[in-house]
């Protein structure tokens, strides 16, 4: 991401879920497809994510005052785990996932907590997130967890 662009992230609200839909659907349907009986169906998975979605975990990355991606995950005593880090399909490859990856990550770790990553499995995202300094800690089942060393 180029310097003079400044990367900041705010909470998510309820006006947010269709673009919170669009990023997660064009990244998880191809994905998620083979292993859902039937096919994927837009307006059922939409129907389940947004009602499985805890919008008070889910922050708004902006570029510029721009939406550019979100992410979410949970927090638990001394542990955090990121389960979602979507980038506008527009805004890939300019470094703003990374960005927010690393600053994210090293705060966290700066206060004693312990970051893992929960990725799809046979996605792009293990390359990345291994280059960030995570490694394997568990298996399961359709997604697998890594956490910062």
């Amino acid at each position: 991401m180029s310097e003079e662009k400044t990367l900041e992230t705010r909470p998510a609200s309820k006006a947010d879920d269709p673009y919170i839909w669009r990023l997660y659907s064009e990244a998880a349907r191809p994905l998620m497809d083979p292993h859902i009986e039937g096919g994927w169906d837009d307006e059922k998975e939409k129907e389940q994510f947004l009602r499985h979605l805890k919008l008070e975990t889910c922050h708004i990355l902006l570029v510029d005052g721009a939406p550019v991606g979100w992410a979410a995950g949970t927090e638990s005593p001394g542990e955090f785990t990121l389960e979602h880090l979507y980038i506008d399909i527009k805004e890939r490859g300019k470094g703003i996932g990374g960005t927010f990856f690393k600053e994210y990550s090293a705060k966290l770790k700066q206060e004693g907590v312990t970051v893992n990553v929960e990725i799809m499995k046979g996605t792009r995202a293990r390359e990345f997130v291994e280059k960030n300094g995570f490694v394997f800690h568990a298996d399961n089942g359709l997604t697998e967890t890594l956490r910062m060393t």
